[in-house]
């Protein structure tokens, strides 16, 4: 795809030619992306993001974060000019994003932009569902492959404009994909074998529901706005008291984590 055509008196007319992805300046290209991704994706709020982002002795830093309004789950975003090497530097610098920690020190940007609370930002950073998204301004489908197949998401701006003229069209391609998305949280009454959760759900008698320990069938009562999961048969598997956090995932299977213990802590 290198031009845009539009149909003129029932003749295909070029009105566009596709800038040389390879020559376009990275921080133009990533100024372009915020505007363009914030019309795309009104459901997200998008701004500049460089946390170093640490893996061991290895470190990268993303470009921008995409987070969603309902702050369910987030992305850091990493733009690559198609001039880079997709072996070399891309897919080491993405690797460290998906499976890296986020330096510690960041949270301020995270309230400014998001206007919250430190603790929320903490918050986000800890418990929130964490994507990684590479944005590129041209189309590879051997990119797109291997970026998928290390858990991200691809995406492509592509870049128009006609020599003489000030007007410019951007025309994104691809979507954002996440596997999971926080819910809420819930405190565990291990006396009474349930989970207490301050949201309003489906209206439904019970819900199969993974855990650490497995999949199981739990009762569901409504109260207001809390929900109240009731272990159906067994011990519940979560210590009293302790603070609990629902998922759903990209099937919509309800998942039940304990943070600390998937912290390892």
């Amino acid at each position: 795809m290198n031009s845009l055509y539009i149909f003129k008196k029932d003749k295909l007319v070029q009105t566009n030619y596709l800038i040389d992805p390879c020559v376009r300046p990275e921080k133009t290209f990533q100024s372009d992306v915020i505007k363009v991704l914030k019309n795309y994706y009104p459901e997200y709020i998008i701004f500049p993001f460089s946390p170093y982002v640490r893996r061991g002795e290895e470190s990268s830093r993303p470009d921008i974060a995409l987070v969603h309004k309902n702050q369910s789950h987030w992305y850091l975003g990493e733009i690559e000019t198609y001039g880079h090497d997709l072996f070399r530097h891309v897919i080491p610098q993405i690797t460290c994003l998906k499976k890296g920690t986020i330096s510690i020190g960041r949270e301020r940007t995270l309230q400014k932009q998001l206007n919250i609370t430190r603790k929320q930002a903490e918050l986000l950073i800890k418990c929130i569902p964490r994507e990684v998204v590479v944005i590129s301004n041209f189309y590879d489908p051997k990119w797109k492959l291997h970026i998928e197949q290390c858990g991200c998401s691809f995406m492509c701006v592509y870049h128009y404009k006609k020599p003489g003229c000030s007007e410019e069209i951007f025309l994104p391609f691809g979507k954002l994909k996440n596997s999971l998305k926080s819910l809420c949280f819930g405190e565990v009454n291990a006396i009474d074998n349930l989970i207490t959760f301050h949201t309003n759900l489906p209206q439904r008698s019970s819900l199969n529901v993974t855990t650490h320990v497995g999949t199981s069938k739990w009762l569901l009562s409504f109260e207001g706005n809390k929900t109240c999961f009731i272990k159906q048969k067994g011990i519940i598997e979560f210590r009293h008291k302790t603070v609990v956090q629902m998922f759903e995932d990209c099937s919509g299977n309800i998942l039940i984590k304990d943070p600390q213990i998937e912290s390892g802590s």
